[in-house]
């Protein structure tokens, strides 16, 4: 019962993923449709993404640099806000602070930028059409499938295996099991 549970939730977690992941592609394809507007840099900021990573001799703390460009447009008559630089991801991270900084130097507060606006929905922009990693949501729903698939598929010789060398299941002794003749000595 517990393999066919884990088995139906693995499978249903990657369906999940697969379905975000066809609608994230199919999002990184319209944003290559999107109208471009001038925009203005309100800020550029250095930002700090720290993570822990295990070594061999214990955990640090990973840090990677990256530019935050805030921007504002106008579409429609409405002004908007925002600060995402592409779908899937934010700016390209970097080891160093000076990269980042090198990176956002093209970037100037007060200057203009090319913004390119959802005409479906005027407050989505993003600075950068070409997205990253769109592919990544749905193959791991796929993997995620496909295990809980193989799970499913081999429960019984799972279960099998994983029972193999445990005592069996505790039984009702009758007197006959006693002893030969049936009584207790």
């Amino acid at each position: 019962m517990l393999l066919k549970l884990t088995a139906f939730g693995l499978i249903g977690f990657g369906l999940y993923l697969a379905v975000f992941g066809v609608i994230f592609i199919a999002e990184g394809f319209a944003v290559r449709g999107w109208d471009e507007v001038t925009g203005e840099v309100v800020d550029v900021r250095i930002r700090i993404d720290t993570s822990l990573q295990d070594n061999d001799v214990g955990w640090e703390k990973k840090r990677r640099y990256y530019p935050e460009v805030t921007y504002r447009w106008t579409r429609q008559g409405e002004e908007y806000e925002g600060d995402r630089y592409r779908l899937g991801t934010t700016f390209e991270k970097f080891k160093t602070r000076e990269e980042a900084a090198e990176a956002a130097r093209s970037f100037s507060s007060g200057g203009e930028v090319a913004v390119y606006v959802d005409p479906s929905n005027p407050s989505s922009a993003v600075l950068n059409r070409r997205p990253s990693a769109t592919f990544v949501p749905l193959l791991i729903g796929i993997l995620f499938m496909a295990t809980g698939g193989l799970i499913y598929g081999f429960k019984d010789q799972i279960a099998a295996h994983t029972t193999k060398g445990q005592p069996p299941a505790e039984t009702e002794l009758t007197k006959s099991d006693v002893s030969p003749d049936g009584w207790d000595s």
